[in-house]
């Protein structure tokens, strides 16, 4: 097993989702759950692996549980801004606009890629919100880092 075999599980899992095969998709995802899991038994404060459960579990539907990963990683590295990200994702895919705005909001106010944002599959709801388009101008407007 290499290093990020749980972000490969999760990847092939999305696309799984993206192209309708729910079934083989959230095998994938209990697989990526598994390495996960497998990941935080051995580094309990593994924010990459404590992310990815946020994320599978969001995907899976399962709200809570990936609020409850996701709060989990932003405790221990509260300053990263690919957790921001994610964070903003989970609350994307649970529905939860403002927050994910304001999660989105701040992962590129940190430095998270604009471009991925603007591509993102799971933020296409937030591209259609005024309020994302406000966070857009105001992103573009700031100083590089």
């Amino acid at each position: 097993m290499i290093a990020d075999d749980g972000d490969i599980r999760l990847n092939l899992a999305d696309a799984y989702r993206w192209s309708g095969q729910s079934a083989k998709a959230a095998a994938t995802y209990d697989q990526a759950i598994s390495l996960a899991y497998k990941s935080i038994q051995v580094n309990p404060k593994d924010t990459d692996a404590i992310g990815n459960l946020a994320l599978c579990y969001a995907k899976k539907g399962d709200t809570k549980r990936a609020l409850d990963f996701i709060t989990r990683a932003r405790t221990i590295d509260p300053k990263d801004n690919s957790l921001m990200y994610e964070e903003a994702t989970v609350h994307a895919i649970a529905r939860q606009r403002a927050e994910a705005l304001s999660s989105l909001g701040q992962a590129l106010r940190s430095g998270y890629s604009f471009q991925e944002a603007r591509s993102d599959p799971e933020l296409k709801t937030l591209r259609e919100m005024p309020e994302f388009q406000r966070l857009a101008s105001e992103i573009s407007q700031e100083p590089a880092k």
